[in-house]
């Protein structure tokens, strides 16, 4: 059981940044090639000691920073470009910027795919909530954000 953490939440890194592009491309964002993903894993002992390490949203951000790096993969794509921030001690986001206005599609549209995403995607972001929480030894929540070209958000979703 070394496939925890990191996996996960690259998984949902992947999966988001997929929806993006799907913006363009296609209509239905999938899963497909994230088992593939040549991640380094985390390690059983590592998580469940988080509680007594003191580990922060920031250390378990740098990881996910780290693992991208070495993994080759990235949060931005030609549709948009994406950030892991943390708000608070208790809450990481990913953010997701459209390099275009609404990505070529109406206001309606764009806020439909994404609450679509939201909706498909809803148990992996559990899982990484999960392990965050697991990682961080205390309660946490992911917010996916996804923003348009001029600043303002098309759609937003908490998880806890």
């Amino acid at each position: 059981m070394k496939r925890i953490l990191l996996v996960l939440l690259c998984a949902a890194v992947c999966v988001s940044c997929t929806a993006c592009s799907w913006f363009k491309k296609q209509a239905s964002a999938t899963f497909g090639g994230i088992d593939q993903l040549s991640i380094a894993e985390v390690s059983k002992g590592e998580s469940e000691g988080a509680s007594q390490t003191g580990r922060s949203i920031d250390d378990y951000i740098d990881k996910i920073y780290q693992q991208l790096d070495d993994s080759g993969e990235s949060l931005s794509d030609e549709y948009c470009t994406g950030r892991i921030l943390s708000e608070g001690d208790d809450t990481m986001v990913f953010e997701y910027t459209m390099r275009e206005q609404n990505a070529g599609y109406s206001d309606e549209e764009i806020k439909r795919l994404c609450d679509e995403t939201f909706v498909d995607n809803k148990e992996q972001y559990q899982k990484v909530v999960d392990e965050m929480t697991a990682y961080v030894g205390k309660p946490c929540k992911l917010i996916v954000r996804y923003v348009n070209a001029d600043g303002s958000i098309i759609a937003s979703e908490t998880f806890h």
